[in-house]
């Protein structure tokens, strides 16, 4: 397939970090959500000492934390850090063949074999190809076209990446 230039732009930097961290997030609230919900009940059905309110309250908090961290505060970071790096602006030229998918920019190359991804996700709007668990490739479906995601999407099952968001065993 020919070469097809593209720029990641700030909603694709923000959506591969939201999609990257999001089975640890979905992981966590549950747990300290049920957790939180055992100190209430705790609280309501027994007569119960006055640590396990504070300890409620504590637990309340840091859902609450952890959903504004997620959706609001690392959103903006993410933008600020967008702007603040130059690199991240730059020009990418993406090839693949039957071995390999290469990104050149500027300021260097990337270069990964199909079979050492490490997994692979997508949103609606973003297609990440991983090199280990939290570091990708940003690949805009609609930059891309929906004949080459599909291309790509097809070296990674072939290469033994089945099921997005699996890391490869």
């Amino acid at each position: 397939m020919e070469p097809v230039t593209y720029k990641v732009a700030e909603g694709e930097f923000v959506a591969f970090w939201m999609l990257s961290t999001r089975n640890a997030f979905w992981i966590c609230l549950p747990l300290f959500s049920g957790y939180l919900l055992l100190l209430v009940g705790l609280q309501i059905f027994l007569v119960s000492p006055e640590w396990i309110f504070w300890l409620s309250c504590v637990m309340a908090t840091l859902v609450g934390y952890m959903v504004l961290q997620r959706y609001i505060l690392s959103p903006r970071l993410l933008k600020a850090i967008y702007a603040d790096d130059a690199a991240f602006k730059e020009a990418i030229t993406l090839t693949f063949d039957d071995e390999k998918m290469e990104r050149r920019f500027p300021s260097g190359h990337y270069s990964v074999r199909w079979d050492k991804v490490v997994k692979w996700n997508e949103d609606e709007t973003i297609l990440a190809v991983f090199q280990n668990r939290q570091l990708g490739s940003v690949l805009p479906k609609a930059k891309l076209g929906e004949k080459r995601v599909d291309a790509i999407r097809a070296h990674l099952i072939r290469n033994g990446l089945e099921t997005k968001g699996k890391l490869r065993k």
